[in-house]
């Protein structure tokens, strides 16, 4: 999935020289000719460690009215069919992580706005959103670069593979910012030749460090922080982790990165110098059962991305502390019981690097207006949320055991 670029990315290639590789010409990528080019210039950039693609994938390029009525669509089936019953949105709102006066179709429209592009790995073909502005020809090539990757990543390695690396939402946010920092890496040496620039001349770290904080200014004003920083993070926190490989690897070096994946998003946060020592610690003890009247109906591990999101609301005007605190993670529970009527209750054991760390948080919701609706409970480095639509329970089981001192 191709998100929009800012235009401080632009600054930071400009600084660059001129190269002597293979020039790109902007073009319009809906020519044949031109995704050809594109093509072309992804196979030169990424190199021949994988083997090479027999042909260009479908593409079709769609205006966002009909991108909107394809998602509604699918919601619209999803609701109707026999699939699992989202239970995590609402418990998010309890926790304020999405907006509770996010309307029934706020993931849609969040989508909406937020995507320029995807590759279907299902139909292995792109799809290109047209938001019917004027056009912008370097732009549109940067965006067709960024899918064909996604394109060579389902020939490459395949989807069905990458999907096994996925246990939990912070899994996936850790694996789709791998999926996604690749295709940025490429997609911005795709855009070097455009400009006719040496690769090895890009200020990458001037270019991550923009991006970071941009992104962590939109996650602090936005209502529902858990979507852009599930959504956000991936793209320039993976790009960093990958850029890092390229530079003292090339193509290999990321081809290694990939397949020493990192298991969690804390380790995507502290960079590729300290993956290991971010690893999360195994847990001791197993899930408790559901209190009476209630059923456990959902059983996650959020990771760092998720609790930066619920630290940016927690700590409205200390982002850097909201940061260090999600960097700190050493591993998540977040449980969902639901009675008969479907009211929820919610159960987020947090686990910190630190009883420093815990404590700070704790101390932090404690001063918190979201302190009114969300109960905080400190032990060591550990630290228990509970939230609920009706009364909560009170349910010994859920303070119990859980590898607490």
């Amino acid at each position: 999935m191709r998100r929009t670029t800012w235009g401080w990315i632009a600054l930071a290639l400009a600084a660059c020289g001129c190269s002597d590789a293979s020039i790109l010409e902007a073009c319009d990528i809906r020519q044949s000719s031109c995704q050809r080019d594109v093509f072309l210039a992804v196979q030169e950039v990424r190199g021949g460690v994988w083997d090479p693609w027999l042909e260009i994938p479908p593409m079709r390029v769609i205006s966002s009215g009909r991108y909107r009525d394809e998602l509604e669509l699918s919601r619209e089936l999803a609701a109707a069919g026999d699939g699992p019953h989202d239970y995590l949105t609402p418990a998010l709102k309890l926790l304020h992580m999405i907006d509770p006066d996010e309307r029934e179709d706020g993931m849609t429209d969040f989508s909406v706005s937020f995507v320029a592009a995807y590759y279907d790995a299902s139909q292995r073909s792109v799809t290109i959103i047209d938001r019917g502005e004027r056009t912008d020809h370097r732009e549109d090539v940067r965006t067709l670069a960024h899918e064909l990757v996604h394109a060579a990543q389902g020939r490459d390695i395949g989807f069905a593979l990458i999907n096994t690396w996925i246990s939990s939402a912070d899994t996936a946010n850790a694996v789709g910012s791998l999926i996604e920092g690749e295709a940025m890496l490429y997609e911005n040496l795709v855009d070097a030749k455009q400009r006719s620039l040496q690769p090895q001349n890009i200020n990458w770290r001037s270019y991550h460090a923009g991006w970071i904080a941009d992104t962590r200014a939109r996650i602090v004003s936005n209502a529902s922080p858990f979507r852009i920083a599930s959504s956000g993070l991936r793209y320039p926190l993976g790009s960093q982790y990958l850029v890092s490989a390229y530079v003292e690897g090339a193509q290999l070096g990321v081809r290694q990165a990939l397949s020493a994946h990192p298991v969690a998003t804390a380790q995507l946060m502290a960079g590729r110098k300290s993956l290991w020592d971010h690893q999360p610690a195994a847990w001791s003890c197993g899930y408790p059962s559901a209190p009476p009247g209630y059923e456990s109906v959902t059983a996650e591990e959020l990771g760092s991305y998720s609790l930066y999101a619920f630290a940016t609301r927690v700590l409205a005007d200390d982002d850097a502390l909201a940061w260090k605190l999600a960097s700190a993670w050493n591993g998540d529970r977040f449980l969902i019981y639901a009675d008969r009527d479907e009211q929820l209750g919610v159960v987020w054991l947090l686990r910190f690097r630190t009883a420093e760390d815990a404590s700070r948080m704790h101390e932090a919701l404690a001063q918190s207006p979201l302190d009114v609706s969300i109960e905080s409970e400190l032990r060591g480095e550990h630290l228990l949320l509970f939230a609920a639509s009706p009364p909560l329970p009170d349910y010994a089981e859920w303070r119990s055991c859980h590898d607490m001192p």
